[in-house]
């Protein structure tokens, strides 16, 4: 642990606080017993301990992982960072949490390993690569319950692969090489990608032009609905 926080013991999975208890009682270190001919059992004191370590499971504390990433988050592949990287050794050495946990947590707060650096990728950045991804399904009439990684990937060469199959996963589910896209997590994609347009452009949300420009830019027949939202 650093100096500003508490130690911890760390398993496979799981995190545990570890607290200095001092005690009032009396305990009493001895030695396993040993058994002579007679029934009596000879027993040796050989100290006595004035307090105890108690360990308590704890949840993940993601405020520190944000902190630590934050300054090398993935804005896009034109912006780079002059910031120190950090591998997934030195971010579980800072997150202070389990292996287990500290992939749900990457999972959780959109991050990826990109050249051995774990990165946060930035939502305007996932939005950006979303839009590439439906913008050549639209071109390639790609069946979007059955879209090829590699297919995706040779694509989009500008872009990250990771950063990419990445983006998959916000739209749907792998099985093997071939992704499952769901059409209301597509169609969510493309509005965030229109709201962003608009907010870059400085126009009004008018509802009417969303609903009409949304529609237009979902590919296949799929008709969006504002429940998708």
């Amino acid at each position: 642990a650093s100096d500003k926080r508490d130690a911890v013991i760390i398993t496979s999975d799981s995190t545990f606080l570890v607290k200095k208890v001092e005690t009032s009682n009396t305990v009493l270190l001895v030695p396993p017993a040993s058994k002579e001919d007679s029934d009596a059992y000879n027993m040796v004191l050989v100290g006595n301990c004035p307090n105890y370590y108690e360990l308590s499971k704890i949840a993940p504390r993601l405020e520190v992982l944000i902190d630590a990433l934050k300054k090398t988050e993935y804005q896009g592949k034109e912006i780079t960072t002059t910031e120190k990287m950090l591998t997934m050794a030195e971010v579980q050495g800072i997150a202070m949490m389990s292996k287990a946990e500290l992939a749900v947590a990457l999972q959780a707060l959109n991050a990826v390993v990109i050249d051995d650096y774990v990165r946060l990728i930035s939502f305007t950045a996932s939005i950006e690569v979303c839009k590439a991804i439906i913008e050549e399904m639209k071109i390639g009439d790609w069946d979007s319950k059955n879209v090829a990684e590699e297919i995706v990937v040779s694509s989009l060469p500008s872009y990250e692969p990771t950063i990419i199959k990445h983006c998959l996963g916000i739209m749907g589910s792998q099985d093997g090489n071939v992704w499952c896209l769901e059409d209301e997590k597509i169609a969510r994609q493309v509005a965030h990608a229109i709201f962003r347009e608009m907010k870059d452009l400085g126009k009004p949300y008018i509802r009417v032009n969303f609903l009409r420009d949304w529609e237009l830019r979902v590919p296949g027949t799929l008709r969006p609905t504002e429940a998708s939202l």
